[in-house]
């Protein structure tokens, strides 16, 4: 049986990467900027937590999108200071 990969939202919640349709930048309700995907039920999930330019929400959606394209089973994709990682799990 394959394992799932997963994407760690900013909230600490985990969503399968099978879930997303879509990865956006949106404005953040507290101002600036956030990177969110898209899952199939049509939720926008935060990801990144506000940043302040643009183009570093883009640099994160780009990189996070790259991220999402390549998952192999049982990668886990997440987000701390200021970049997207993706580990393996055993």
């Amino acid at each position: 049986m394959a394992k799932p990969s997963w994407i760690r939202a900013e909230d600490g919640d985990w969503y399968r990467v099978s879930e997303v349709v879509a990865v956006k930048t949106l404005p953040h309700p507290s101002g600036g900027f956030m990177v969110t995907v898209e899952t199939h039920r049509h939720d926008n999930i935060d990801v990144t937590g506000r940043l302040d330019h643009v183009e570093d929400a883009s640099r994160c959606r780009d990189a996070v999108a790259g991220l999402l394209s390549r998952a192999e089973e049982g990668a886990v994709i997440t987000y701390s200071t200021g970049g997207f990682s993706a580990e393996q799990v055993a």
